[in-house]
């Protein structure tokens, strides 16, 4: 009899661990940020040779004398350029306009600085599994200023949104 007791207790344990996991496995969701809306940076009639370098001051959103991170790009080595017609897009990885900070692209050849400000987009973060490793979401941007001037963005779904700088 008491060893019948013993198998049942036994048998009603590993059930109640098994309940429990299940519960905690499907129950227990986390919060996951979204990573950051990002900006691709088209220049237009430059020349390759005039953009082959650029230096990229990255700040705290509205204080552009707090200056977080300075690096420089170089054609070839940390930065690709894509040709299309008198288009040439700035292609970094990872990409370097977000939404989290205030930036300043100079262009040294020409003696040109472009500031993006004012990143205007979503903070959102969506429900994962407590062990899921792999989900992505990537937040909409709405606006910014480009040297003072509002750019809209289009209102799509997209994974990078385009800002046209003309000579």
């Amino acid at each position: 009899m008491k060893l019948h007791f013993i198998n049942i207790l036994s048998k009603s344990l590993e059930f109640l661990v098994v309940i429990a996991f299940i519960v905690i496995v499907t129950g227990c969701n986390k919060d996951l940020a979204c990573s950051d809306g990002v900006i691709s940076l088209h220049l237009i009639n430059y020349t390759p040779q005039e953009i082959d370098t650029l230096i990229i001051t990255q700040s705290k959103p509205g204080n552009s004398q707090q200056i977080i991170n300075t690096r420089t790009l170089i054609k070839d080595q940390n930065m690709v350029h894509v040709i299309k017609g008198d288009t040439i897009r700035i292609q970094e990885s990872p990409e370097f306009i977000s939404q989290s900070f205030d930036w300043q692209i100079t262009i040294p050849s020409v003696n040109r600085i472009i500031k993006i400000t004012s990143i205007e987009g979503e903070r959102r973060t969506v429900k994962v599994g407590t062990f899921t490793t792999d989900a992505f979401c990537r937040n909409r941007l709405f606006s910014c200023l480009v040297d003072g001037v509002k750019v809209t963005f289009p209102e799509r779904n997209s994974e990078t949104n385009e800002i046209y700088i003309t000579r």
